[in-house]
């Protein structure tokens, strides 16, 4: 099955419903029901699995505050990271350095950076936004970063003699990003093509018990076997990403 606009999937879903032919969502009150669960629906197959049409490169927000010069903030529409690379080069000069930065699960964070020396020189104290103590060095480039709150972002060190803080222009990070959705005629929702039956059976299934009281057991089968299809699919190019316990849930 092709894409399909917002504005097809209502006009299929009337179709089954035995339902007045509209040219636009807001031709009447039923097709902008059936446009409304249209949305809920999709957000609910975003939700069930992560999908390759949603990941980018993410903007990550740097604080630029000196007294936390390590801490990036992380947008409320990131689902999860997959990776980040920060510019590591030393001198403007220089020629760009993406280096791959590590991540860590917390714990294993918080002994490493709490057993540097608290009166080297190289190292700051910082304190998190939980009251954590972090030992930061600043004499080097990032090498390690993780995350206690899913909302901020700490790295390891920062090299003071280039930047006061870890610079927002300096990141590269990418994973998964929920999607916006409008309720607009020629919309078509974010989802690979092979999706589509499963959204529109579902969508269909759900219409018929919001606004029939009925109950489409073919709809709801449908929608449970491309469910079911959908798990056992991969990647369309390569194997995909490899995966990891961290960031965004």
């Amino acid at each position: 099955m092709p894409k399909m606009t917002i504005l097809s999937l209502t006009q299929s879903i009337l179709n089954d419903l035995d339902g007045d032919e509209v040219n636009s969502v807001d031709d009447t009150v039923e097709s902008a029901q059936i446009a409304s669960i249209l949305r809920d629906t999709y957000f609910e197959c975003i939700n069930y699995r992560l999908w390759p049409e949603t990941t980018k490169v993410i903007d990550l927000e740097a604080l630029g505050d000196t007294t936390r010069p390590t801490h990036v903030k992380l947008d409320d529409n990131v689902i999860r990271i997959d990776w980040i690379k920060y510019d590591t080069r030393t001198a403007v000069a220089d020629r760009l350095q993406y280096s791959d930065i590590i991540y860590m699960y917390p714990k294993e964070f918080l002994e490493m950076v709490l057993n540097r020396d608290s009166l080297d020189a190289t190292v700051e104290t910082v304190e998190g936004f939980d009251d954590s103590v972090l030992l930061i060095y600043n004499d080097r480039q990032p090498t390690y970063w993780t995350s206690f709150d899913d909302e901020y972002l700490v790295f390891d060190s920062y090299d003071r003699t280039v930047d006061t803080t870890l610079q927002e222009s300096k990141i590269q990070a990418y994973g998964y990003v929920e999607p916006t959705f409008v309720i607009r005629d020629t919309f078509v929702p974010d989802l690979p093509a092979k999706a589509f039956p499963y959204y529109l059976s579902t969508a269909k299934a759900k219409c018929f018990s919001v606004l029939r009281g009925q109950i489409n057991q073919k709809e709801e089968l449908i929608s449970r076997n491309q469910r079911a299809w959908l798990s056992r699919q991969k990647f369309k190019v390569g194997s995909g990403l490899r995966t990891y316990d961290y960031g965004r849930k």
